[in-house]
């Protein structure tokens, strides 16, 4: 029965951007977050690619997500990155997720799309 009940209080909403946002009925509303941006990136070697997209590397809107809300503990993020080959380019999808502390297991999850072109010969161009 308590299965069934937390079945009952839990809501998922899909979107249609590959990515899925996973909301329990919280108490006092849930945090406003501004996801990162996909984008484009250039690198001169396959090398250079972690630093180059490392979320303290990058300004915002592509950093990292943005959060508020009524939890006054505060809000957790992290991150994972899946990289994919592609005749001349890798597309990276990073998973960030958010926990909100005040509602725990409350965790958001959104993806971020990152294309790579490697300028300096490592792969031919190409248009991802």
């Amino acid at each position: 029965m308590k299965a069934l009940r937390i079945l009952v209080g839990l809501l998922v909403v899909f979107s249609l951007a590959t990515s899925f946002t996973f909301k329990p009925n919280v108490v006092g509303g849930g945090p406003q977050i501004t996801w990162p941006l996909d984008f484009m990136i250039s690198i001169n070697s396959m090398s250079d690619l972690a630093t180059e997209i490392h979320p303290s590397n990058l300004m915002q809107p592509f950093q990292r997500p943005v959060v508020s809300g009524p939890c006054s503990s505060g809000y957790g993020t992290s991150y994972s990155d899946q990289i994919f080959n592609f005749e001349g380019c890798k597309k990276v999808l990073r998973t960030w997720q958010v926990l909100d502390w005040c509602n725990y297991p409350a965790i958001y999850t959104h993806v971020q799309v990152i294309k790579v072109i490697v300028i300096n010969g490592d792969l031919e161009p190409c248009t991802p």
